[in-house]
C-alpha cells in the first residue's frame, strides 16, 4: 500500500462552527480557519492552546492592503495526553 492510501481511521470526527472546521483523528486536529483574521506584526502565532503548528499566508483585505494570518492550525494532545 502506497502512502495516502487506505481506509480512513475509524475516530475520525468532524466539527464545524463559524469559525472553521476541526477534522480529528487518532488525537490529532486539524482546524481549517474559516475566518481570517490579520496576525500582528511579527512571527505568526496562534491564541489556541495545544497548537503545535500552523499554515500561514499573506491575502489582500478588502481595501487592498496585505494582510498576514494562520490558515490551518494542527493540535496534537500532549505527552500526558
Amino acid at each position: 500500500m502506497e502512502h495516502g492510501e487506505g481506509p480512513l481511521p475509524t475516530s475520525l470526527t468532524v466539527s464545524d462552527d463559524r469559525e472553521g472546521t476541526a477534522l480529528t483523528a487518532e488525537g490529532v486536529t486539524l482546524i481549517l480557519h474559516r475566518v481570517l483574521r490579520p496576525a500582528p506584526e511579527g512571527p505568526v502565532t496562534s491564541p489556541e492552546a495545544g497548537v503545535t503548528g500552523r499554515v500561514s499566508g499573506v491575502w489582500r483585505t478588502p481595501d487592498g492592503a496585505l494582510a498576514r494570518g494562520v490558515f490551518v492550525s494542527v493540535r496534537h494532545p500532549g505527552p500526558d495526553a
